[in-house]
């Protein structure tokens, strides 16, 4: 059997919670204005975007490999958003819910074509190897981020495993975080290419930034995680995770919790069908948010 060409980034469980019954989306790109219908499979991927590259592949290529190790930890991050969002859910996350969903949102940053196309341009900028052809600049940014972060994922199931063999730089920063599971009694939540968005800078922290520094600290730019004031993660149009620098729980509307989704995103922002007519006073605020990031995504780096 064929193995399939088809990559996601954004993987397909994530974007089918935000899809209608017929996998259809909206979907609004960055590169450019308006927005066009598109189905769950052929949005949020690249053809061949997590194959290996080289002679000690059958064929010069491995397609499957990493397929295969983020299938699992998908999986997990399937079933516990599943869980949350049934109408049984839990109140409050348990440890496996966090654990489970901090190795998802490590997945998406450490595979980010955002991350890629950046790192690669820096590299070039400083002087980095020249004449790498774009296979082989791919296969050793998944190999360096993504093959690390899932092969500290598998160690991370072995209670014998070392520390260093199981440790997650972004992962264990979202830990510093509360974690609160903040609900909607109607589909409001819109998703992007970004699951995990970072926002802001926290209180303590703030004086060592600029203005101009401030206002990119909303996208997400110029921040360490560690010095980040909040995270969003939205898991379904009526669900999302708000981890925060407080010690008491605390909820987020709906417009805030879309427009670090939107200022988050490097590539697209989708919703399902009808969502706009439906939610025409967050449609128009993300309208909004969406010609800001349009204008300042050109400032970014390319993704890869």
């Amino acid at each position: 059997m064929k193995a399939p060409v088809k990559h996601h980034y954004v993987p397909q469980f994530l974007l089918r919670n935000f899809a209608d019954a017929k996998e259809q989306l909206v979907v609004h790109r960055l590169d450019q204005s308006g927005s066009f219908p598109a189905v769950v499979l052929k949005t949020g991927h690249r053809n061949d975007g997590h194959t290996l590259y080289g002679p000690s592949f059958d064929g010069g290529k491995d397609r499957t490999t990493l397929e295969s190790m983020m299938s699992g930890l998908e999986a997990k991050a399937a079933l516990v958003i599943s869980e949350l969002a049934s109408p049984a859910g839990a109140s409050e996350l348990s440890e496996e819910h966090r654990h489970v969903l901090r190795w998802f949102a490590g997945l998406q940053t450490a595979r980010s074509r955002f991350t890629f196309g950046y790192i690669s341009r820096q590299a070039e900028q400083e002087g980095g190897p020249i004449g790498l052809t774009r296979e082989e600049t791919q296969t050793g940014l998944l190999m360096a981020s993504t093959r690390s972060h899932l092969d500290a994922w598998m160690a991370s199931k072995d209670p014998d495993s070392h520390y260093k063999d199981r440790y997650s730089p972004f992962g264990s920063e979202l830990m510093a975080f509360r974690w609160d599971l903040v609900r909607f009694k109607q589909p409001s939540l819109v998703v992007s290419d970004a699951f995990a968005a970072q926002s802001g800078i926290r209180v303590e922290q703030r004086h060592k930034y600029h203005p101009v520094q401030k206002n990119w600290a909303k996208h997400g730019i110029g921040v360490p995680l560690n010095e980040s004031a909040r995270v969003t993660m939205a898991l379904t149009p009526t669900l999302g995770v708000y981890l925060h620098r407080g010690t008491t729980k605390k909820a987020l509307k709906a417009e805030a919790f879309n427009r670090d989704s939107v200022y988050a995103a490097r590539e697209f922002v989708a919703h399902a069908p009808g969502w706009e007519s439906s939610k025409p006073l967050l449609s128009k605020s993300m309208a909004g948010n969406l010609d800001l990031q349009r204008m300042l995504r050109v400032a970014m780096a390319k993704n890869f």
